[in-house]
C-alpha cells in the first residue's frame, strides 16, 4: 500500500454473503462478529479503524445477510462512524459494537488523555520582601505545545522558613515571604515539574549618621546647640514609619534633660533632632539612650547613644564620640570619616595633637590613619581605615587626642573596623544537557566560583543530589579548592532510559556564611533520527525492512526510505512527521496501524514506540 500525505481510504471488512448450495440448504450459521484490532488504545483526538468479520462457533468466516451497523457505549469517551472509524473524545473506556441482523460482536477501546510534557509558571523568578505576597500561575502543555486543561497541579516549597504557600493544589498559589533567604517553589503535574527561584530580600537595617551624639556645657551654663542625626537604611528594602521611643537615662542619673523627635519625614533618610537642656545638672557626664523603631515588619529597633558632658574646667569633647568602619565587599577601602573636636565649656583649647594609635590586644596594627585639621578648637579629626592584608574579622582601636590645657586629655575616640567574611559566588546557578540516548554524552559545562566577600575562600567542596529516577549520571569536579575555581559538570552516562532527569550540585565551604550554594542541572536523553530511527525503519520487516523492500525502494512507494536515495530525514519532515505531535504525524499513524499497518504484516510495537519517542522528543536529526 502506498503511504501518501493525501487522505487514505478507511478499511472495512464486513463479509455479507448470500446462501449457497443448489439444494436450497443453508451454509454455516454466524455465531458472532470478530472485531479487530482487539482492545485498541488511542489518545484523545486520535482515531483507529475497526474491522468486523462474521464467524461461526469454530471461528470460521461465514456469510451473513444484512447491513453492518456500528455503535458505541460511551460517546463522551469514543465515537464510531458507519465505516468503523473510532475517534477518541475523552479519557476512559467504551465498548464498540458491530451488528449485522441479530449477530453482534464488540471490543473495548481505551482512550488515554494526552500526557503532560511541560509545565510553565509565571512570574519567575520571584523577589520580594518580608510579609509581602505574590501569586504564581501554572499552565500545563502537551508535547505539541497545546494547552491542557483539567490537570491536577500541586505546589511545594523547599523552605517554609523562607516562603510559605497558600493553596497547594490548583492552577494558582499565593507566596508569602516569611524571612530573608532563598527557596524554590515547585509546580508539579503528572510528574512533570517546574522550579521557580524565590528570594526574600534582606530586611531594612536602621543606621545612624553620626553613630552617636555628644553634647557639652558647663554647670549653670547655656544649653548646647541642637544636633541632627540622620536615620537611614543600611540594609535592603524600604525603611519608613520611623518613630523615636521613650528615652532611657543612665542608672541613678537625672532624667528629662534630653528630647528627640523626627523633623518632618519618617522615611529613609529621616532627620532626628536632639535637644539637650543644661538645667540644674551638676558637673559630670550623663548618658541617655534614644530607641528608634520602624513599622516595617522584620526591622530591629536600634538605640542611639547620647552623652552630655557638664564641666567647670577646660575639657575636650568629640562628636561623634566613636566611629565604625565597614569594608566594602570584594575590594576597596571604606570612605574616610570625620569627628568634630571641640571645647566642652566653649573656652578655646590650643596645642591639639594626635598621639600613637592604640590597637586592640593581639590584633594587627597600622590599618588606621588619623589627622587633625588644626591645633586649636574647633578642629576636625579625619580617620581612614585601610584593608590591606587584613583577614576577615572585627578590629578595634583608640585614637588619643591630646591638649595640655584639657583636664580630660587624652580624649580617646574609639574606632571599630569590620572586614566581611568570604562568600561563595557562582557565575551560573543552572546547567542543561541534551544527548542522544545510548549514544555519546553532552559536552561538559564550566561554572566559575569566585569570592563574593573579602579574605580567602578555601576548602571548597561539591556534592550531587539527584531528583526522581536514575542517579550517578552526573560528574561534578573542582579545578581547585580555593577560589577562584572552576566547577566542571559532565554527564557520565547515556545508558539510562530515555527521559528527563534532574540533579542539584551543592558548592560548600566550611565557615562561609552563604554556604552551600546550589546549581540545578537538567539532563534530557532523547531519541534522534540518525541514532534510533534510521536503523529502525530498515528493520521493520525481518530480512528486508522498509528501506530495502519493494514497498519503499527507489522508484517504489513514497516516501522513499532506501539507502542511497538522498536525505530520508528531510523527506520525512516534509509532510510525514510533525515534531512533538503524534496525531499529525502520518508516519506514526501508519506504524500504529491507522488506517492500515506499515509494514503490511502488522504493527510492530517496538518500531511504533521508537518512532513515537523520536517524534515526542522533537524529531531531532542527531
Amino acid at each position: 500500500m502506498r503511504l501518501t500525505t493525501s487522505t487514505i481510504g478507511l478499511a472495512l471488512l464486513a463479509t455479507v454473503v448470500a446462501s449457497c448450495g443448489g439444494d436450497g440448504g443453508s451454509g454455516p450459521v454466524a455465531a458472532t462478529i470478530r472485531v479487530l484490532p482487539d482492545a485498541p488504545s488511542v489518545q484523545v483526538g486520535e482515531a483507529v479503524t475497526l474491522t468486523a468479520t462474521p464467524v461461526d462457533a469454530k471461528g470460521n468466516v461465514v456469510g451473513v445477510d444484512g447491513t453492518l451497523a456500528w455503535t458505541t457505549s460511551a460517546a463522551a469517551v469514543a465515537t464510531v462512524d458507519n465505516k468503523g472509524l473510532v475517534t477518541g473524545v475523552g479519557a476512559g473506556t467504551a465498548n464498540i459494537t458491530a451488528t449485522i441482523g441479530q449477530v453482534t460482536g464488540s471490543t473495548t477501546v481505551t482512550v488515554l488523555r494526552v500526557p503532560v510534557a511541560r509545565v510553565e509558571v509565571s512570574p519567575t523568578p520571584v523577589s520580594f520582601n518580608r510579609s509581602q505576597t505574590r501569586q504564581l500561575t501554572a499552565s500545563v502543555f502537551a508535547a505539541d505545545n497545546s494547552a491542557l486543561g483539567g490537570r491536577t497541579i500541586s505546589w511545594t516549597t523547599s523552605d517554609a522558613a523562607v516562603v510559605t504557600l497558600t493553596g497547594t493544589t490548583g492552577a494558582t498559589t499565593t507566596l508569602t515571604a516569611v524571612a530573608p533567604g532563598a527557596a524554590t517553589v515547585t509546580a508539579t503535574s503528572e510528574g512533570i515539574k517546574r522550579d521557580v527561584p524565590v528570594t526574600v530580600q534582606p530586611d531594612p537595617v536602621i543606621a545612624f549618621t553620626p553613630t552617636a551624639a555628644s553634647f557639652g556645657s558647663t554647670a549653670g551654663g547655656p544649653n548646647p546647640a541642637l544636633q541632627t542625626i540622620t536615620v537611614s537604611n543600611a540594609g535592603a528594602g524600604t525603611l519608613n514609619g520611623l518613630t523615636a521611643g521613650t528615652i532611657t537615662y543612665g542608672a541613678g542619673q537625672p532624667a528629662g534633660w534630653l528630647t528627640a523627635a523626627f523633623s518632618g519625614s519618617t522615611a529613609d533618610p529621616a532627620p532626628l533632632t536632639l535637644r539637650a537642656t543644661t538645667g540644674s545638672l551638676t558637673v559630670g557626664t550623663y548618658t541617655a539612650s534614644v530607641p528608634v523603631a520602624s513599622s516595617v515588619p522584620g526591622v530591629a529597633a536600634k538605640n542611639l547613644a547620647v552623652t552630655f558632658n557638664i564641666g567647670s574646667a577646660i575639657m575636650l569633647g568629640a562628636t561623634p564620640a566613636s566611629v565604625s568602619f565597614n569594608a566594602p565587599a570584594v575590594t576597596g577601602n571604606p570612605a574616610a570619616q570625620t569627628v568634630n573636636i571641640f571645647s566642652v565649656n566653649g573656652s578655646p583649647i590650643t596645642g591639639l595633637a594626635v598621639s600613637a594609635i592604640e590597637y586592640g590586644a593581639s590584633q594587627p596594627t597600622g590599618w588606621l590613619a588619623a589627622s587633625l585639621s588644626g591645633t586649636g578648637t574647633a578642629a576636625t579629626l579625619t580617620l581612614q581605615a585601610t584593608v590591606g592584608s587584613l583577614p576577615s574579622g572585627t578590629y578595634t582601636a583608640n585614637v588619643p587626642v591630646t591638649a595640655a590645657a584639657a583636664t580630660n586629655s587624652p580624649l580617646k575616640v574609639p574606632v571599630t573596623f569590620v572586614v566581611p567574611a568570604p562568600l561563595i559566588a557562582l557565575s551560573a546557578t543552572s546547567g542543561s544537557f541534551v544527548a542522544p540516548q545510548g549514544v555519546g554524552t553532552a559536552p561538559s559545562q564550566a561554572i566559575t566560583i569566585s569570592n563574593g566577600g573579602r579574605g580567602s575562600l578555601s576548602g571548597l567542596q561539591v556534592s550531587v543530589t539527584y531528583g526522581a529516577g536514575a542517579t550517578n549520571w552526573l560528574g561534578a569536579s573542582l579545578s581547585t579548592t580555593t577560589a577562584p575555581a572552576t566547577l566542571t559538570l559532565t554527564p557520565t552516562t547515556n545508558t539510562i532510559a530515555r527521559g528527563n532527569y534532574s540533579a542539584s550540585v551543592q558548592v560548600s565551604a566550611a565557615g562561609v556564611g552563604n554556604s552551600p550554594q546550589n546549581v540545578t542541572v537538567s539532563y534530557a536523553l532523547v531519541f534522534t533520527f540518525d541514532q534510533h530511527i534510521a536503523g529502525t525503519l530498515a528493520s521493520t520487516t525481518a530480512g528486508t525492512g522498509c528501506s530495502n523492500s519493494s514497498c519503499h525502494r527507489i522508484g517504489g512507494q513514497t516516501p522513499v526510505l532506501a539507502a542511497g536515495s538522498g536525505d530520508v530525514y528531510a523527506r520525512l519532515l516534509g509532510g510525514y512527521v510533525a515534531p512533538g505531535n503524534l496525531a499529525a504525524s502520518l508516519l506514526y499513524q501508519r506504524v500504529n496501524g491507522s488506517p492500515s499497518a506499515m509494514p503490511p504484516s502488522g504493527v510492530i510495537p517496538s518500531v511504533r514506540d521508537a518512532i513515537a519517542a523520536w517524534i515526542l522528543d522533537g524529531a531531532r536529526r542527531n
